[in-house]
């Protein structure tokens, strides 16, 4: 059977299972068992699952994910995001649109600390929502700009979406890292002037404030200038190669214990509910890994990778009209899937298409991780509207949270087509620093 008629079947198996409820990471995983166990048998399908789970799922690497989650756990409880949310405040509220602009920088930040991007909607969205809608902001641009800012969780480093690509497509994880600094901060350099223009162009979508005091600015910095090391100390440890980013998320994650304890914020009661839901999260993630990867063994088992790389390379058109395409894959995976698991389906049948076309693998992951972005604002599995639709006012409706977010996702296009031009953006650092320790 050729390998188009059974990447037809596989796929068709798997959107019937989807649809009739069952979850996405059981449907994965089961769609994929009953494949092996067809052409494998009860015992190589049982051998099969048991080597994935113990050579692939127990990887020194993946100890990173619980840490960054646990991080993201600590951070929220600690009441952090709110002071970063307020030392922007203070910064920037005199400009056209100050508050987006603060609620999106400290998105940023707060971004470069827990590398979800859920968190980061809520902890900031939580705080800096009320405060533009309070200060008569349009409830479009409030609700839009958090949950567009949210998703640079996941191209700011540490990100968890990084380290999912970087593990299935044999990468280094602190290359991501690197390669993702510049890139982070073009774009939200970019969303931020986006901002400003608007409110330029309509003065009615943003209230005009009065300069914060020098010394509220100043005083305000006393307040952050601690998780503004931690960050540092964690980043920095990786890009000069004095830590693995596994040994960075056991410094972080203890950093912000230490913080938390410290500004008498985090107790021993908010501790097990971060252990609780650090458990549940990363439960979560491992089932989906392992799930998308009994799913790539399917489909390179089936020959489907090999013969989708050979159609791509035998089309008469050139490299980046198949670049186009896969972007545009992307996005519309985006409005159907969770971004995790897009990254761990489609990286094991695309990544033998990149290397074909000579693609460097870490200027394309950024390029994913910017679609991943986008895919978080696209509805009908948007996760950031509905971490948004959870915190805001009931007058404010999720038709209000897309329509607000669709200037933001414009950017981001642009943005992806930037990137697409000049991938120096995205490898020029990587090049220049310490090449980091892998684990």
């Amino acid at each position: 059977m050729e390998w188009y008629v059974l990447s037809i079947l596989l796929v068709s198996t798997l959107l019937a299972v989807l649809i009739i409820g069952v979850p996405l990471y059981a449907g994965i995983g089961l769609v994929s068992f009953s494949v092996i166990l067809y052409f494998e048998g009860l015992s190589g399908a049982i051998n099969t699952l048991s080597v994935f789970t113990f050579s692939k799922i127990f990887n020194y690497l993946f100890v990173t994910v619980p840490l960054f989650v646990f991080m993201a756990e600590v951070i929220m409880f600690s009441g952090i995001g709110a002071d970063l949310y307020e030392m922007m405040h203070k910064w920037l509220c005199s400009v056209r649109g100050g508050l987006a602009m603060a609620s999106t920088s400290a998105c940023a930040v707060f971004g470069a600390m827990c590398g979800s991007t859920s968190p980061t909607v809520a902890a900031i969205g939580l705080v800096a929502i009320p405060e533009m809608l309070k200060r008569g902001y349009d409830k479009r641009l409030a609700t839009g700009c958090v949950a567009t800012a949210g998703g640079l969780a996941t191209l700011i480093p540490p990100s968890i979406i990084m380290i999912l690509y970087a593990f299935v497509a044999e990468q280094s994880v602190g290359q991501m890292f690197i390669a993702g600094i510049i890139p982070g901060i073009i774009l939200t350099a970019m969303l931020m002037g986006s901002i400003w223009i608007r409110v330029k162009l309509n003065p009615a979508l943003a209230a005009v404030m009065p300069a914060a005091p020098w010394k509220e600015r100043l005083f305000i910095l006393r307040r952050v200038w601690p998780i503004l090391i931690l960050i540092f100390l964690c980043l920095a440890s990786i890009y000069l190669g004095f830590a693995t980013p596994t040994e960075a998320a056991g410094l972080g994650a203890f950093g912000a214990v230490c913080l938390g304890v410290i500004m008498r914020r985090f107790t021993i009661a908010n501790a097990r509910v971060a252990l609780l839901r650090t458990v549940q999260v990363t439960s979560f993630i491992f089932m989906v890994i392992l799930s998308a990867l009994l799913f790539g063994y399917v489909a390179s088992y089936l020959g489907v990778t090999a013969g989708l790389t050979e159609w791509m390379i035998n089309l008469p058109v050139s490299p980046y009209a198949v670049l186009a395409l896969l972007q545009l894959m992307y996005l519309l995976l985006g409005t159907m899937l969770e971004q995790g698991s897009i990254v761990l389906i489609t990286t094991p049948v695309v990544m033998p298409i990149v290397r074909a076309f000579g693609f460097d693998p870490i200027w394309y992951g950024i390029l994913l991780v910017v679609n991943m972005e986008m895919a978080g604002l696209t509805p009908p599995v948007g996760f950031n509207l509905y971490v948004v639709k959870s915190i805001v006012p009931e007058d404010v409706t999720l038709a209000d949270i897309i329509r607000g977010a669709i200037p933001f996702v414009v950017v981001e296009l642009v943005f992806l087509i930037i990137l697409v031009i000049f991938p120096q953006l995205a490898l020029w650092l990587p090049h220049k620093v310490m090449k980091p320790r892998l684990l």
